[in-house]
């Protein structure tokens, strides 16, 4: 079989999953993967490659799950870094958020079309443990009063809140421009990276990130240095965010930041989705049409419960929904009880994937309602 140009990644990848590296090997081999799937090559032995690699991710992932404690145990005894076995974490027994999904309607914020966001996601943690209350596990308010929300989906949800805490302060007296909000979202997410790096693997040398970068060559075993460093590359805080809101021009925008803190921008085409079902629901608001300045309100909300319908398909993605939407200036939404559920009936009797006629009626007789700042309440018609 001839080699694509990043070989050297998949062997790296195969290094790391054969000395039980096994987090690090997924994050190598699915990077391996995207690169092939999107890079636009056709011939059969990439095809082949890219099927061994994300069969070999995938495998990685599941050998790494169920080890619960002590991935690195054997290779820190051999370098003799002394590491006790750590404590747990949630994404030890696999405790995650899974499915998270937000899509624009409206013109950009011109013909006098305010932009309107619509999210949804599933309000389950990957163990089966459902959540009931108001959906603020996966949506959070980026600050209070601020039409930006952060959604939040990972193997691992230690680490999130302290990155939105980190956003809020570095927002502190800014305006909810995407260039403001962008900027501070990545720095929250890479300081926390850095603090949790400089914990996990330095603190034992009384070193900090920086410090290491300038003179942990020096100062440690070769051995000890060349297992950190590899430790430090491949170090994950474990979750993606996914943030939507509206600057005050009133136009809408939607963008993730995922590890180590990279960004990407999903302004066109209007919509995203983050978490374990994240392929099957983008493949979903395609194949409806879910186009930004051309799909109404209405089926903009059918294409995004659909979408994540169908994310359900994938593993670990729960059945119970949390549907939201989001305008300049208003606090919360509202409409009839029952509406997802009707939605749901209809959607698995006549829709799969075609757009359901009467569940299109439902939500356009939903009485859906905007709660202002000032507590009143704005049709959406």
């Amino acid at each position: 079989m001839n080699m694509p140009p990043n070989h050297g990644d998949f062997n790296k990848g195969l290094d790391l999953f054969n000395h039980a590296h096994l987090f690090g090997a997924h994050e190598v081999l699915e990077d391996v993967w995207r690169s092939l799937r999107f890079a636009g090559r056709a011939d059969s032995s990439t095809i082949a490659y890219s099927t061994d690699t994300a069969a070999t991710a995938e495998v990685s992932t599941e050998v790494y799950r169920q080890r619960h404690v002590c991935q690195d145990y054997s290779l820190d005894a051999c370098y003799d870094l002394a590491d006790d076995c750590p404590n747990p974490k949630p994404s030890d027994w696999g405790y995650g958020l899974t499915t998270c999904i937000a899509a624009v309607t409206g013109r950009m914020g011109s013909d006098g079309q305010p932009d309107i966001i619509v999210s949804a996601s599933d309000t389950k943690v990957s163990f089966g443990v459902e959540y009931s209350a108001d959906g603020t596990v996966k949506s959070h308010m980026l600050r209070p009063g601020w039409d930006w929300v952060v959604m939040i989906a990972g193997s691992d949800i230690s680490q999130y809140q302290f990155v939105i805490n980190r956003a809020r302060k570095l927002l502190h007296g800014r305006r909810g421009m995407l260039p403001d909000v962008v900027s501070a979202v990545k720095k929250a997410y890479q300081d926390q990276l850095r603090e949790v790096i400089t914990d996990d693997l330095l603190s034992r040398y009384d070193m900090t990130l920086d410090e290491f970068k300038q003179k942990g060559e020096k100062q440690l075993l070769p051995d000890v240095y060349a297992e950190i460093s590899l430790k430090i590359k491949i170090y994950s805080l474990g979750c993606a965010l996914l943030v939507y809101g509206l600057d005050e021009k009133g136009v809408a925008h939607i963008f993730t930041v995922r590890n180590p803190g990279k960004v990407e921008v999903y302004d066109k085409p209007g919509f995203w989705a983050i978490g374990n079902g994240a392929r099957s629901a983008l493949s979903m608001l395609c194949a409806l049409g879910q186009v930004r300045g051309r799909t109404t309100f209405d089926q903009t909300i059918y294409n995004v419960l659909a979408s994540k319908y169908f994310s359900e398909s994938a593993s670990e993605v729960g059945h119970g929904t949390y549907l939201w939407s989001q305008q300049r200036g208003s606090v919360g939404c509202s409409f009839k009880s029952g509406l997802e559920d009707r939605v749901r009936a209809i959607w698995e009797a006549d829709g799969k994937p075609k757009t359901g006629a009467d569940a299109i009626k439902i939500i356009g007789e939903s009485d859906f309602r905007f709660l202002s700042k000032t507590r009143k309440s704005t049709d959406q018609q």
